[in-house]
């Protein structure tokens, strides 16, 4: 496991040379376990190889924290680079218009919301 972890960490390493304005840090899943917990708003992006974001996905469970409009948004990037402009309006549109509304979000977006799910 160890270098599969070192190679990963490598991989990513490689990829903020060439994006400078990426800002590249790692931690314990342990450690990011409880980080994630108690100052979720720190995180933008994580990235992690599958066996750790399964960790990580079961200590958020639950917990009304997880903000998925980034894949919302990233899946209207690939449906707008595949020509289907028409699906990728239909989601963005909505996603966009809750976050301006600022009555529903996660800590993620806003420290001081809650999520509740209905």
């Amino acid at each position: 496991m160890k270098l599969g972890d070192r190679l990963f960490l490598e991989c990513c390493k490689n990829i903020t040379k060439e994006y400078h304005q990426i800002e590249f840090s790692n931690m314990i899943i342990d450690n990011a376990c409880i980080q994630m917990l108690s100052h979720p708003q720190q995180f933008d992006i994580l990235v992690l190889p599958n066996i750790y974001g399964k960790i990580l996905s079961h200590s958020i469970q639950d917990k009304n924290i997880v903000n998925s409009t980034g894949m919302l948004l990233a899946d209207c990037d690939m449906l707008d680079y595949l020509g289907c402009y028409r699906y990728a309006t239909m989601i963005q549109e909505p996603v966009t218009k809750v976050l301006k509304t600022k009555k529903l979000h996660t800590p993620f977006v806003d420290s001081t919301s809650f999520y509740h799910r209905c």
